[in-house]
């Protein structure tokens, strides 16, 4: 259903108003890919019909073949993989035609259940992704026959209309298999997935980070993390997060999108942290949820600190200035603001737009400000 209405609303709406001038090339390829991906799906399920309704919005998408003919060239995916390494996108990949050293040429790019035990035997398959003419494609994805096994449409089948065309096609081979693992099932997911950890961990491990247990640690793409930084066991770690250099991360710590951690910090056991910049040198090592918090310099986060970040409708910010003391236990309820040099005493629940003064000293429950000392 999300496919009918993805290629019908889209393919109406650019029947109707035209292909946007806004439009980039990345924006057109993926416009062009979907396309593709959605009509054979349809072909699947609705039959030819599928293919009357892209035949009848061609003139749609001429169009975005004319905004991008100065390329040329558009990718399409019939199957999930996994990414694909930095720099391989440069290259056309279709495994339909072998060169076999010594030997004729052959050509083959068929499903398994049409196959023959000949071509079963092949050692070679098709990971499904392709670099087309844009021209080409289009001309030939109303040629598409169902006269196989599971009378379905195959973008597949375009490879063997390309050679009968007189057509250049090549094969491109991927020397580590695991590029192009194919992902069909959950536990398919489970392996691509622990896969690309297993890459990004070591990448981070010859930048100089030291993973205590690769086993134990989730580290997401786009996270930034500094040389000599200390990453303990059963610790995950969100895209968008950054760390600097020295810190020390867990164990059992979780670092959501939005979280920075300056030189020097540490975020230990049981702590969580989200939309949160913890200073350099600070310390929040025990039990503790710092989220929508910005803390400074070498301040200290007692164990079971709570930042309250949530009244039940918004998320709100809280500050916490350099060299703070946050008594154990302490409740802090967004927005408040606590100075420099100021503490909190064990148990202090700060109630909602609190400020704590520089150098101050709040206790109880609400909290409330101790007297200055005197001599």
């Amino acid at each position: 259903l999300a496919h009918r209405v993805m290629a019908t609303a889209g393919a109406t709406f650019v029947a109707q108003r035209g292909v946007p001038e806004t439009l980039t090339d990345c924006e057109l390829g993926c416009a062009m890919g979907y396309l593709v991906r959605s009509m054979l799906y349809l072909g699947v399920r609705d039959g030819r019909g599928a293919l009357i309704a892209i035949e009848e919005a061609q003139g749609a998408v001429s169009e975005l073949v004319d905004k991008w003919e100065s390329l040329d060239d558009g990718a399409a995916a019939a199957a999930a993989t996994p990414e694909s390494a930095e720099g391989e996108e440069e290259e056309h990949v279709d495994h339909s035609e072998v060169d076999e050293p010594e030997s004729k040429k052959r050509r083959c790019d068929i499903e398994e259940k049409d196959a023959s035990a000949e071509e079963r035997a092949i050692r070679e398959v098709n990971v499904g992704v392709y670099a087309f003419a844009l021209s080409a494609l289009v001309e030939g994805l109303p040629r598409l026959g169902c006269d196989n096994a599971q009378g379905e449409y195959y973008l597949t089948d375009m490879v063997g209309q390309l050679v009968g065309d007189q057509c250049a096609v090549r094969a491109v081979l991927v020397d580590d298999f695991t590029e192009v693992i194919g992902v069909n099932t959950l536990k398919h997911l489970s392996e691509a997935r622990t896969e690309i950890q297993m890459r990004i961990l070591e990448k981070h491990l010859a930048a100089g980070v030291r993973i205590e247990d690769p086993a134990t640690t989730y580290i997401d793409h786009g996270v930034e993390i500094g040389a000599r930084t200390r990453v303990l066991p059963c610790t995950v770690i969100r895209g968008g997060v950054i760390i600097g250099e020295n810190c020390e991360v867990g164990p059992f710590t979780h670092l959501r999108v939005g979280t920075v951690l300056m030189d020097g910090a540490e975020v230990g056991n049981f702590t969580e942290c989200k939309k949160s910049t913890v200073g350099e040198g600070t310390k929040a090592k025990h039990l503790s949820y710092l989220g929508d918090v910005t803390i400074g310099a070498g301040a200290n986060i007692g164990a079971g600190t709570i930042v309250a970040n949530y009244d039940g409708t918004h998320k709100h910010k809280t500050t916490i200035g350099d060299r703070a003391f946050i008594g154990s236990g302490s409740i802090l309820i967004a927005p408040s603001e606590i100075g420099e040099d100021a503490l909190t005493g064990a148990g202090a629940v700060l109630r909602k737009g609190t400020t704590v003064a520089p150098g101050e000293s709040w206790v109880g429950v609400p909290a409330r400000p101790l007297p200055p000392k005197t001599d």
